[in-house]
């Protein structure tokens, strides 16, 4: 029953995607050949398909949450190593102020941009070495 369900829905959101896009694509064409394409219309269908998928990803990363709380443990630990991180590298940030762009780029502003810089940067640097010890472990297998 629940595999049946599955399929079901997944060829019914498949469908409505393409039944969006393709309402999309032809809300914008031009009536006449001096009217130019208006993607105006794609664009909200895309927004709301995204907005959709989000809310997928949400409703069932809740719905395995409930019925398998002990799933809970390695995304909540992540999500608290990203905050640690952040804070970590917001701490080691400048705070500088820059008066040239029109909004004024304040001491805390500066800071939690340098921190969300760095943590990039730290993040990439582990997903390399990720990578790079991944391949090692695999060559000498």
């Amino acid at each position: 029953m629940n595999a049946t369900f599955s399929k079901i829905l997944s060829y019914s959101i498949i469908g409505v995607v393409i039944i969006f896009t393709v309402i999309g694509l032809f809300s914008g064409m031009p009536s006449t050949d001096a009217e130019e394409f208006e993607p105006n219309m794609l664009f909200y269908v895309l927004y709301g398909l995204g907005a959709l998928a989000i809310a997928g990803v949400v409703f069932g990363f809740v719905l395995n949450a409930i019925t398998n709380p002990k799933s809970l443990i390695v995304p909540v630990g992540s999500a608290l190593g990203l905050v640690v991180l952040w804070w970590i590298t917001k701490i080691t940030a400048s705070n500088e102020t820059y008066t040239k762009p029109l909004p004024e780029i304040g001491a805390s502003l500066s800071q939690s941009i340098g921190g969300v810089l760095t943590m990039t940067y730290v993040l990439m640097f582990m997903a390399f070495l990720a990578i790079i010890v991944a391949w090692a472990i695999k060559a000498f297998r």
